[in-house]
């Protein structure tokens, strides 16, 4: 059982570290009202109006493969609910009890978020969420108000806990702006633990009760939530490397089957120049027509890479700023091995430079990712055989 534990942990850690990955700085927003927000106990009080929360949160979230978020951070909340005693407002006309209960608490937070693409830019995602009360001080902040109407007195006392905990549910829509920032708009709803704030009401002439209550908030609420993420870093896709079986026409230099495939090593021969720079093939692909379509893109992120491309000695495009957009153009190949190369002109804001190529025969489209620096370029052969 540990082995196989210990082979899907290393397994996952093999998946990270060839997966694209984002790390962003969000703030975000939330407005909600409160769901089963009080329980009066003897039907004394009633609520004036919905109790409504505002809160804002800071966090850092760290994406993998534009589809596991992983976010921590803090959040500063503030509640308000309202009661009001209609029996004490009858027995005075014209004064009213309006009791307003307000609480500032802080919060700290974690949650896991899976993201699921409609379409390149847009997702539409699911998280849970926890949160942890980290309001200092005793264990309960107690608030108290006392005032006196046509010799009656009216006394009320609230408790808001320091012990308080919740789990939050979420979904909703998110999308990469042209600034590489991820904007984010969502409902949640958070069920909380325990209780938020207890209260008692009591009403009193010469010393006698005339009524009393209690009543109760445990915090949970519905709530809309706006996150707006700045992006810290960025890290792009790992091609893993591929073994490549070597093809000898010799038989006197052929290597027994019993030693099994020979890997072909991907370093550049000397012959094997563009632009003055070696390149190598990390991707190969069959197509069964000379006539092809290609088309490039960005990789992931739009971060200024400019880019040339070269096919069999020929520059086909030159100069071009890759974008999420898709560059589409038509090419004539030969017969057998065309070497189409990747040249980079600069590194963009995050290196290495990488596009994003497809080559469509009329029959079938593949796609691959290609990674080009300064000194080295990376290239696609492309075998026709009709």
């Amino acid at each position: 059982m540990k082995k196989c534990l210990l082979l899907i942990n290393l397994l996952l850690i093999a998946q990270f570290a060839f997966s694209q990955q984002h790390l962003f700085l969000g703030f975000s927003g939330d407005y909600g009202v409160f769901q089963r927000s009080f329980q009066e106990q003897r039907d004394v009080l009633r609520t004036k109006k919905l109790g409504t929360m505002v809160a804002g949160n800071i966090s850092i979230q760290y994406r993998i493969a534009n589809r596991i978020t992983l976010e921590s951070g803090i959040g500063f909340h503030r509640q308000r609910w309202a009661l009001k005693d209609h029996n004490f407002e009858k027995r005075h006309p014209g004064f009213v009890v309006d009791i307003v209960n307000r609480n500032t608490y802080n919060t700290f937070f974690f949650g896991i978020q899976y993201s699921k693409p409609i379409n390149p830019k847009t997702f539409l995602y699911f998280q849970a969420t926890g949160l942890y009360n980290l309001t200092g001080g005793a264990s309960s902040l107690t608030e108290h108000s006392y005032f006196v109407q046509d010799n009656e007195d009216v006394d009320i006392t609230t408790n808001y806990s320091n012990n308080y905990y919740s789990v939050t549910p979420e979904v909703g829509l998110q999308w990469f702006t042209k600034k590489n920032r991820l904007v984010s708009i969502g409902m949640k709803y958070n069920y909380a633990f325990g209780n938020l704030m207890e209260g008692s009401y009591k009403v009193s002439s010469g010393g006698n009760v005339i009524q009393e209550d209690k009543f109760v908030a445990n915090g949970s609420y519905l709530t809309f939530n706006f996150k707006y993420n700045f992006l810290l870093g960025y890290k792009p896709k790992k091609e893993r490397p591929v073994k490549q079986k070597e093809i000898r026409d010799d038989k006197e230099n052929q290597v027994p089957d019993d030693l099994g495939p020979v890997v072909k090593e991907n370093k550049p021969k000397t012959d094997q120049v563009v632009g003055g720079r070696d390149y190598y093939i990390t991707n190969k692909i069959k197509v069964k027509s000379s006539n092809v379509t290609i088309k490039v893109w960005d990789h992931s992120i739009e971060d200024g890479d400019i880019i040339s491309l070269n096919i069999n000695g020929n520059w086909i495009i030159e100069n071009y700023t890759l974008t999420k957009a898709k560059k589409e153009f038509t090419v004539t190949l030969k017969e057998g091995e065309n070497h189409l190369v990747l040249y980079a002109l600069n590194l963009g804001k995050y290196k290495p430079n990488t596009a994003s190529i497809s080559v469509h025969d009329g029959n079938k489209e593949q796609i691959v990712v290609l990674e080009s620096n300064l000194e080295q370029s990376g290239a696609l052969e492309i075998l026709v055989k009709p």
